[in-house]
């Protein structure tokens, strides 16, 4: 059975890429390398040199990407992204890294919460 923190990773790389990956695959994840290889099967990689997907955003602002070429500088922020294999496996190392964050705030949050409210 997953975890739920491991559910939240997923459903943010599935976001992120706008994927659905099947649940059968992830039996074996073990570590963020497993993870990064599922997601480069399951991320469509074109082959015609540009971003085609609609979705697929900016990391850093999240700008449109669509019909720029599979690596550069965002235009509107100047965040480099990489839409190729290694590129992939880049974006959703940061992708959990940017979850694992998000998930210590709200702890860091709620412990300092509780300090005020005097609950132990």
């Amino acid at each position: 059975m997953m975890s739920r923190d491991f559910l939240v990773v997923v459903m943010d790389i599935e976001a992120f890429f706008d994927v659905t990956f099947p649940g059968h695959v992830f039996g074996d994840v073990v570590t963020v390398g497993d993870m990064c290889t599922i997601a480069k099967r399951y991320v469509n990689v074109n082959e015609v040199g540009c971003i085609q997907e609609e979705k697929r955003a900016c990391f850093g602002c999240d700008y449109k990407l669509r019909g720029l070429s599979m690596t550069g500088d965002c235009p509107e922020c100047g965040l480099v992204f990489d839409y190729t294999q290694a590129g992939v496996e880049e974006m959703t190392i940061q992708v959990i890294a940017r979850t694992i964050g998000m998930v210590r705030e709200k702890i860091k949050r709620s412990s300092r919460l509780s300090g005020h409210l005097g609950i132990r």
